[in-house]
């Protein structure tokens, strides 16, 4: 049967945060775009839209069978454990996570802004040399004329990703105050407080020095991904769980405020004064943004012309982290680098890719 309603962020997630309701699951919604409370939401028409990725659910069967379903027992497990989980993630989390983070509107939209950056700066240097206006140039946008296939795109390939994060360590922070823990319609929240000055070009990606993750699977529960290379979470054993402060659980929902599109969700219909709150003062934050910059063209000796053109992802300045993570004393006194945390993982990667590219050119 072709489903219309396609989800970005799944069912088998949003019902974590939802109350039975006879045969249905309801969330109370927050729409920070329109100002908007929405109480006892279907989680079948939230963080939804009429055929996201295609028109016949193959993808969706996809995402079902390969990335929902086999993560669906590890997310159980981890939404209970109070006590102790154990720290190295199951290969199902990491894709799992990754295509949570690859599949949403919010993605697609940093995407493109993302191609559109560097891509004004080529319109721009194309019509310098040529003598045209730069400013009318910079004005042009790449739209694709399919959006749903650069996001399915986006989502199968995060799936084929989850080995670059295999060193992270995975922690569990409980929280047990008078707040619930929220989500948001694009929920893993990636960040990297060791390279919070950091302006190198790297120091937005997944396979650098002190990257970490945060996404809520509860109310209650909160998984975090982190380096353990940089940071101590919560008490030195690994595996322990961390009980949240309400600062950190402040701290926390705001990195899914930070991270939204336009929704806040919460369990609570009490919530809504914090869902309304953290709405308006985050609803024009952003992750990330996207900069570019480029070295206009020059004469080579072989008498051609090259510009260098580069575009980067930039994280959002945070004030502070939860007061479980905490960067090691000999990591504090080193100097600050970006780099890869794993180089052959990232040279097997870059060989699996070119692979693909060899079987997709093949006649």
């Amino acid at each position: 049967m072709v489903t219309k309603k396609q989800h970005y962020v799944p069912q088998l997630l949003l019902r974590r945060f939802a109350t039975p309701h006879g045969s249905e699951s309801r969330i109370n919604v927050y729409d920070f775009e329109r100002q908007q409370y929405r109480k006892n939401q279907n989680i079948r028409d939230v963080c939804s839209s009429n055929y996201t990725y295609d028109t016949n659910n193959s993808f969706e069967r996809f995402l079902s069978e390969h990335v929902e379903s086999p993560a669906g027992s590890a997310l159980e497990i981890l939404a209970q454990t109070q006590d102790r989980t154990d720290p190295r993630p199951s290969a199902a989390l990491l894709r799992f996570l990754l295509v949570q983070l690859a599949r949403t509107r919010q993605m697609y939209e940093s995407s493109l802004n993302f191609t559109n950056a560097w891509m004004q700066t080529i319109f721009a240097e194309v019509a310098r040399l040529n003598g045209l206006d730069e400013a009318t140039a910079r004005e042009l946008h790449i739209q694709p004329s399919e959006p749903r296939e650069v996001l399915a795109y986006l989502a199968a390939y995060a799936a084929t990703q989850y080995r670059l994060i295999s060193d992270l360590n995975l922690a569990l922070v409980l929280n047990q105050t008078r707040v619930e823990f929220i989500l948001s319609d694009h929920p893993v929240f990636q960040h990297n407080w060791y390279l919070r000055e950091s302006a190198h070009p790297m120091a937005g990606s997944i396979t650098v020095r002190g990257v970490q993750f945060f996404l809520p699977l509860s109310p209650s529960v909160t998984c975090c991904l982190y380096d353990p290379s940089v940071y101590l979470y919560g008490q030195a054993t690994e595996g322990a769980v961390i009980n949240a402060t309400e600062g950190d659980v402040g701290l926390l929902n705001s990195f899914q405020a930070i991270n939204a599109g336009s929704l806040l969700l919460a369990r609570s219909a009490t919530m809504e004064a914090v869902l309304s709150s953290l709405g308006s003062r985050y609803a024009d934050s952003t992750s990330f943004f996207e900069s570019a910059t480029y070295v206009p063209a020059s004469v080579r000796e072989d008498g051609t012309l090259r510009s260098t053109h580069l575009t980067q992802r930039k994280q959002t300045r945070l004030p502070a982290m939860p007061a479980f993570v905490k960067i090691k004393n000999k990591v504090r006194s080193q100097t600050i680098e970006c780099v890869h945390r794993c180089p052959e993982n990232v040279a097997a990667h870059k060989m699996f890719d070119e692979s693909l590219r060899r079987q997709r050119n093949a006649p």
